[in-house]
């Protein structure tokens, strides 16, 4: 607009206008005001004329997020630098204010360029790539590796990908404890957990059930194993911390998805109805819920659904105190309310192997019959023939029927490390990596 009056008004209406719809991208907005109006000024050489729009516009600018704490309960940080515009609100998003500068600053200085004469084509181009060659620079220096392939079991985890979860833990071991879990819970669910639990590197009983801690992510890795399980209230507890926890103080519809499912386990049909229709506000939780919705009050349509099904019959029933450093007492109290309970068979026997409770691991290895395995496990028969040779000089006459292969590896391995050096041990190591032996000596 030519005529200075207007461009004010249109500040005014736009500003809070912006910051209304968009957020705190009305400081960018606000800006450019200021940036054009002096330069109009320089040109029309009316300097102080030229200031009339900034001194409205820059406190106006200022006096959105202030007037919009009168209304809204949000710190004032979050009000200045955006509602949900950053997960985590306690730190300061730099990198926005890196690319809202690069707005603010970029226009200006090429305004200030001389229009190229000649190779206006080639200027373009070469343009276009530094601003991509910088752009892939920015986002590799700042891409974590880690934290995204993290992300990327939960992902699996969450959409119940157990064989894609398997398939990539074994092309690349991952790096952090973080996945060790959710790699132990799709080897369960698959039925391979007894058979290549120590081809992973197995740290201790945290791998099996991590301890939530005051977080939003733990919680959400316990809960899921637990629900598994059968001990539903466990997650029910874990499920209700991690939204607890979420930093930006918003509802995690995932944890409510998972609350509403244990409430229809339960039979607590008011409570899921009331999370459902939670659910049936999100877009994409929309469909979910609204078949959920078709369960209430149906217990014979919950008892015939797969999974709903399975662990009403799994629970855990009886009350008791629940601590993560008596989770064997835990499994075992699961193992007898349903002998059936395959996967907590796995994780007792799993529990037992990682704690080198061998006493516990015989005591119930023996039930994997009542869970529906039809043989033993390779990891379950490497434990039974270290067992077996501790009192016995050769497995001839073990009573568990071992195969031949896991016998003679046992005896190899003994002799091994009985009559080897100790400067070759590591190096030996090696040919007995991924058996239950290694871990039972190495950590």
């Amino acid at each position: 607009y030519a005529n200075r009056w207007s461009r004010l008004v249109h500040a005014v209406v736009l500003t809070p206008l912006l910051y209304w719809l968009a957020g705190p991208v009305h400081f960018i907005f606000a800006a450019w005001v200021v940036v054009y109006e002096l330069r109009e000024g320089r040109r029309k050489r009316d300097v102080w004329g030229s200031l009339i729009t900034p001194c409205v516009a820059l406190p106006l600018a200022v006096g959105c997020p202030l007037l919009a704490g009168l209304w809204a309960q949000y710190p004032l940080e979050l009000l200045m630098w955006g509602i949900g515009y950053n997960s985590s609100p306690t730190l300061t998003p730099w990198e926005g204010i890196g690319i809202a500068a690069c707005l603010i600053v970029l226009p200006c200085a090429s305004a200030t360029l001389p229009n190229p004469a000649k190779h206006v084509h080639a200027w373009g181009v070469a343009l276009c790539l530094l601003v991509a060659a910088s752009g892939t620079a920015w986002i590799a220096t700042g891409y974590d590796a880690r934290k995204e392939t993290d992300m990327e079991y939960d992902y699996l985890v969450r959409h119940e990908c157990w064989t894609a979860l398997v398939d990539k833990a074994e092309r690349e071991q991952p790096r952090s404890t973080y996945a060790l879990p959710y790699i132990n819970l799709a080897l369960s669910m698959t039925g391979q957990l007894g058979d290549r639990m120590f081809r992973f590197r197995q740290t201790d009983t945290e791998g099996l059930t991590p301890t939530p801690q005051r977080d939003a992510a733990s919680p959400i890795r316990a809960a899921e194993v637990y629900y598994r399980l059968g001990l539903l209230n466990m997650a029910q507890r874990c499920a209700t911390e991690a939204m607890t926890a979420n930093l930006n103080g918003r509802l995690n519809a995932r944890c409510i998805k998972r609350l509403a499912e244990i409430e229809l386990i339960n039979g607590q049909y008011e409570v899921a109805a009331k999370y459902l229709r939670m659910l049936r506000k999100t877009i994409f939780y929309r469909t979910w819920a609204e078949d959920a919705m078709t369960y209430l009050h149906r217990e014979d349509k919950i008892n015939a659904h797969p999974e709903w099904g399975r662990l009403r019959q799994m629970r855990h029933t009886d009350d008791f105190l629940f601590t993560n450093q008596g989770m064997d007492e835990m499994l075992t109290s699961l193992l007898n309310g349903n002998a059936h309970n395959r996967m907590a068979y796995d994780y007792l026997m799993a529990y037992a192997l990682l704690s080198r409770d061998l006493r516990t691991f015989t005591k119930h290895f023996a039930r994997g019959g009542e869970a529906g395995y039809q043989r033993i496990a390779r990891h379950h028969q490497e434990a039974l023939a270290y067992v077996w040779m501790q009192r016995h000089r050769n497995l001839s006459n073990e009573p568990w029927h071992l195969s031949t292969d896991v016998k003679q590896a046992m005896t190899d391995f003994a002799h091994v490390f009985t009559t080897a050096p100790a400067n070759e041990l590591p190096a030996l190591r090696k040919k007995y990596e991924g058996t239950y032996w290694t871990y039972f000596f190495d950590n």
